[in-house]
């Protein structure tokens, strides 16, 4: 394969610091009919004005006003504001004609005005029309009258056919100008459904199973055939809801909309064996293996397994462990290599102190005999190797007089052997206890990991926090704290060290997330999803992430807890493969050099993911996909506007950008 390379030097110049912005109510005359008309901007925090920047339309509901997305507290609308701070967009939220709406003539004609004013006022690189109920339907039919204008939609609880929908009739006769006998067209030109070829954007619904105010049909049939028709979709449907979304749905559908127009790196999933219905942690070998442990607690039938993938994802049986001789079960839970490359693993019987640590002695990358290190454990889970040692967390060993559970972390030498533990935290092993006050989730010590200083790091599940324990030479805790404590987190289940970009990656299970912790204790959001099937590349119920070269390998455990996203335990069995946060996705400013390789084999990020969307978007033209666009007209207008957005200068971008076209023109010769 030929390589087409060209080097530039880019320099990422910092933006003006300019605190979080109030809104602005903004009024405007009207242009179709003279009256005066109002939309509300909110900047997000730091806005440079002389930057790109996207936009985000948020469309009320019926019988609210532009402040619902502005003021309101509803978990959809705060999805919608968050998600505006996170990916840095401009909030719009328009009156479009007041209470009762549903996009009539007068609406539109005003939408199309606020988007004229906002885009000369603004750099404006891309368009999402967004909104719930009224707000959903009226984003779509937006959209489909000017797909020119909308870049992306997200639609909560809305409908896509006006022509067969009974509800608001009076509010939707007034506002589009007559009733449906009287002016069927209007009703029909108002109805997405009726339009799917002009809806070739990235789109995002959601719909409720018992909604009786919005019915859901009419969204499920339109993104049934967008989605036949290869269009990028996502349909979040929820059987069991009526006309709501809960804030992880929104900010799934946001999420989805944001990252295909940007054309973040896709996902994917790494399927599993029907044999395998809880992967849950995983050690990643010096060549990129990875060997997942499998308890199978969904159903026990199916015996604990170690997986083995390989480094290009191929899945295989690794090895069968032996079943405790008194429960007749297995379930690896925790798995680590030790130098030896033996594999240490927490065999969690989850109930009677039947719980073992496992060592699988390995020769020449095969599995032989099995040992025992330990036994009398209650809750075998996490494991972490060091210097000469194995360390184990025991989730739950006992209670506080106060109801608290009590958890243990313990240490035992790497050539020690059936060792029986004494109960409750007394064991000589033990070297640390941590308290955890959750009733809901009574796990305690669980993720368990080392930083490159010999600081251990260890995961409070039920509490959602990371406690830093700091070791002397003897192996005795010096000082144990909190270092990380986030609303963002509802539970902080495997957890994983990545010395390359010096942070914590660790599953949060309930809140279907992977978070990002600094070695200061600040927390980020690297992957989250709502309820869903693990298909791809979606996380559904995440137990572990490790880190492989530029790449977080999440093990979908989906197990249904007390307030976890996920309601259901279902086939098909993943792992998510989620594209590496670079350095420059949390602090986009210094210079480092940029170097476009290969469009088909990306070693390295590199840095910015436009480069990486440059790149995806190549690569789909050069295999004979047609991915978002078409032609290269638009190939070159898409590749600038997002160039432009990172900051690159015009003539960086004419060469980049037309490099990259003559690729395109001579492998279609």
């Amino acid at each position: 394969m030929k390589r087409f390379a060209m080097t530039f030097l880019v320099a990422w110049i910092a933006a003006t610091a300019v605190g979080a912005a109030e809104p602005v109510d903004v009024a405007f005359q009207a242009r179709c009919d003279g009256t005066t008309q109002r939309y509300v901007v909110l900047l997000p925090p730091e806005f440079d004005a002389n930057k790109l920047a996207d936009l985000l339309v948020v469309l009320h509901g019926h019988g609210s006003d532009r402040w619902q997305f502005i003021r309101g507290d509803r978990p959809e609308i705060r999805a919608c504001r968050d998600a505006a701070t996170q990916y840095k967009m401009i909030l719009v939220a328009p009156d479009y004609r007041g209470t009762t709406s549903w996009m009539g003539p007068k609406a539109e004609a005003d939408m199309v005005q606020i988007l004229d004013e906002v885009q000369a006022k603004y750099k404006i690189a891309r368009t999402i029309i967004s909104g719930g109920s009224m707000g959903g339907s009226s984003a779509l039919t937006f959209a489909a009258l000017h797909p020119d204008r909308v870049a992306g939609v997200v639609s909560l609880n809305g409908t896509a056919n006006h022509v067969e929908y009974e509800n608001f009739q009076e509010a939707i006769r007034e506002s589009f100008g007559g009733s449906k006998t009287e002016v069927p067209e209007e009703y029909r030109r108002r109805s997405a459904e009726l339009w799917p070829e002009r809806l070739a954007m990235p789109i995002a619904a959601t719909v409720g199973g018992r909604d009786t105010s919005v019915p859901p049909d009419s969204v499920r049939r339109l993104m049934g055939v967008l989605q036949k028709q290869g269009r990028p979709v996502l349909l979040i449907d929820r059987p069991e809801d009526g006309h709501s979304t809960n804030y992880e749905d929104t900010a799934a559908a946001v999420r989805f909309v944001v990252e295909k127009i940007r054309g973040v790196p896709r996902r994917r999933s790494i399927a599993l064996p029907d044999y395998c219905n809880t992967p849950d942690a995983m050690a990643v070998l010096p060549d990129g293996t990875i060997i997942l442990a499998v308890p199978n607690l969904t159903d026990t039938k199916s015996p604990g397994v170690l997986m083995k993938i390989s480094s290009s994802d191929e899945v295989s049986l690794f090895a069968k462990l032996p079943p405790h001789p008194t429960t007749g079960l297995v379930c690896p839970m925790g798995v680590r290599q030790a130098p030896s490359g033996d594999l240490y693993v927490a065999d969690c019987q989850l109930s009677g102190r039947y719980s073992r640590l496992l060592r699988v002695v390995v020769r020449d990358g095969k599995p032989g005999e099995v040992k025992t290190v330990a036994q009398g454990l209650d809750i075998a889970n996490g494991v972490a190797i060091r210097d000469g040692f194995v360390y184990l967390t025991d989730s739950a060993v006992g209670k506080t007089a106060e109801g608290d559970v009590l958890s243990v972390v313990y240490r035992f030498r790497l050539d020690e052997e059936n060792v029986t533990v004494q109960p409750g935290g007394a064991d000589p092993h033990c070297i640390a206890t941590l308290k955890t006050h959750s009733k809901d989730i009574p796990v305690g010590a669980d993720g368990i990991d080392f930083d490159e200083n010999g600081n251990l790091y260890v995961a409070n599940c039920g509490d959602a926090t990371i406690e830093k324990l700091v070791l002397d030479a003897a192996g005795k805790v010096v000082s144990q704290t909190v270092l990380a404590r986030s609303p963002l987190m509802k539970s902080t289940d495997g957890l994983f060290y990545d010395r390359r970009t010096r942070r914590i990656y660790v599953a949060d299970i309930l809140a279907n997330a992977i978070r990002a912790v600094s070695l200061d204790g600040s927390v980020t959001t690297v992957a989250q999803d709502g309820d869903n099937d693990g298909a791809n590349g979606l996380l559904d119920g995440p137990s572990e992430a490790v880190v492989r070269g530029s790449e977080i390998i999440a093990a979908n455990f989906d197990r249904v807890f007390p307030g976890a996203v996920n309601t259901k335990s279902e086939k098909p069995y993943t792992l998510s493969v989620i594209p590496l946060p670079t350095a420059t996705d949390t602090n986009p400013i210094g210079r480092m050099p940029l170097e476009v390789g290969d469009p088909f084999v990306l070693e390295h990020f590199a840095p910015g993911r436009f480069v990486q969307w440059l790149q995806g978007e190549l690569a789909h033209f050069l295999t004979g996909q047609e991915g978002n666009h078409l032609t290269l007209r638009h190939f070159r207008r898409a590749a600038i506007t997002d160039l432009q957005m990172a900051g690159v200068s015009e003539k960086e971008t004419s060469l980049m950008v037309g490099a990259t076209a003559e690729v395109i023109r001579k492998r279609r010769q």
